[in-house]
């Protein structure tokens, strides 16, 4: 782990204003009783703790809920659980030979980092390579790419490792941004974390590939006119009703990218639960009135006991819906 990459993260934080924490629904409970030391570093402005804290970043303590965990209670381990699911679900979607590109030439230090440094990945890795695949087949080469709630940012990585030549936008809460730069940088990605409309504005025409931003700053994306995707994973679903709303309605009426791909929960996994206050696939899309369904399947990646499916929807004027 680079350090220089820690300290320039917590100098940018130093010289900014970033409010206090606003996470809803599952991740303020992920918040509460598994990453509280975490939060407390950065909103208490405790940079000692941050920066020991961040030179390990995939660790519980920061990453829990970000990085989908590998069962360890099978000695077996490679062949009984998810992840060797994914594996095997990629290598027949792309071929034998495809486990190479989900290779990286370094990995950071994770909790299961036995079961997948095998391999030089992640658990959540097929998963990501496959959306960025899927993305690169639909992006406009000229318009920029937007992800909300993008974790660690293992799909950007790959959307980068599979040539996405314009910028990516990662918006997201700001505890989540700080594992994403750093994961990111470490893998040569340039990054910007931006806390004002004017550092965003600067940044998009800059030479950042990446631009990361908190939730106040995504309707600052309606004074561009180029943004080719939105993609979400799965927290969309998570969110509270009024955050989830509010992200959709402004994609829908204002930023209008060229397409909005959705992976969220299609039924309730937990209908009764006062932690999980998912909303499926059918309450998301009703905010989305000037877009068209173009396509939807089941994801066939593990994890979330098969209620996740991903839609595609194609703005009504744009010209290739």
């Amino acid at each position: 782990m680079n350090e220089l990459i820690v300290l320039n993260l917590i100098s940018k934080l130093k010289d900014s204003k970033f409010g206090m924490p606003n996470a809803e629904g599952e991740w303020n409970w992920i918040n509460e009783n598994h990453r509280r030391e975490f939060l407390e570093s950065i909103f208490s402005r405790n940079w000692s703790l941050l920066h020991d804290l961040l030179m390990d970043p995939l660790n519980a303590k920061v990453a829990y809920g970000i990085m989908t965990p590998v069962d360890s209670s099978n000695d077996n381990i490679l062949f009984n659980n998810d992840f060797n699911t994914d594996l095997s679900l990629f290598r027949k979607l792309y071929g034998d030979q495809s486990l190479e590109v989900l290779k990286h030439s370094e990995c950071l230090k994770h909790p299961w980092s036995d079961q997948t440094d095998t391999y030089m990945t992640y658990p959540d890795s097929p998963r990501h390579a496959h959306f960025a695949r899927q993305l690169i087949e639909i992006a406009p080469p000229t318009m920029i790419g937007v992800e909300i709630g993008g974790g660690y940012g293992g799909m950007i990585y790959f959307l980068k490792k599979f040539g996405f030549k314009e910028k990516i936008v990662g918006c997201d809460l700001l505890e989540t941004l700080l594992i994403s730069y750093v994961f990111l940088s470490f893998n040569k990605i340039r990054v910007e974390l931006c806390f004002t409309r004017e550092h965003l504005l600067e940044a998009l025409g800059g030479d950042a590939e990446v631009i990361l931003i908190i939730p106040s700053l995504f309707k600052v994306l309606q004074e561009i006119d180029d943004v080719g995707f939105t993609f979400n994973s799965r927290s969309l679903s998570e969110m509270s009703e009024a955050q989830s709303t509010e992200y959709l309605e402004t994609l829908n009426t204002k930023i209008s990218p060229r397409y909005i791909v959705s992976e969220n929960a299609e039924e309730l996994l937990f209908p009764d639960s006062i932690r999980h206050i998912e909303k499926i696939q059918d309450d998301l899309a009703a905010h989305l009135s000037n877009y068209k369904l173009i396509e939807k399947k089941r994801t066939n990646f593990m994890g979330g006991a098969g209620r996740y499916t991903t839609r595609v929807y194609a703005h009504l004027q744009s010209k290739n819906k």
